[in-house]
């Protein structure tokens, strides 16, 4: 029973990985035709499109400040005071 759920397991992930790999060339693809041509196309990928996989939108002033308190750092000679 263990062994036919690892292999159903497996199988699921090579087809996903497939699917990613196949969607990701034909975004390329229609990618470098659209630029060719002047034309638009899909931003997003497929797979993140189907699963609904969100981008989360971060300025850099935000990721600046996320590294520095993580890594537990002081700024020297800051004139806005946020830091």
């Amino acid at each position: 029973m263990i062994d036919h759920c690892v292999l159903a397991f497996d199988t699921y992930m090579h087809q996903k990985v497939y699917q990613g790999y196949v969607t990701d060339g034909l975004q390329c693809l229609s990618e470098s035709i659209a630029s060719y041509y002047g034309g638009s196309y899909l931003q997003k990928r497929f797979v993140d499109i189907i699963e609904g996989v969100e981008e989360e939108e971060v300025s850099a002033d935000e990721i600046v400040l996320e590294v520095i308190e993580k890594a537990g750092l002081s700024v020297r000679g800051e004139t806005s005071g946020n830091r």
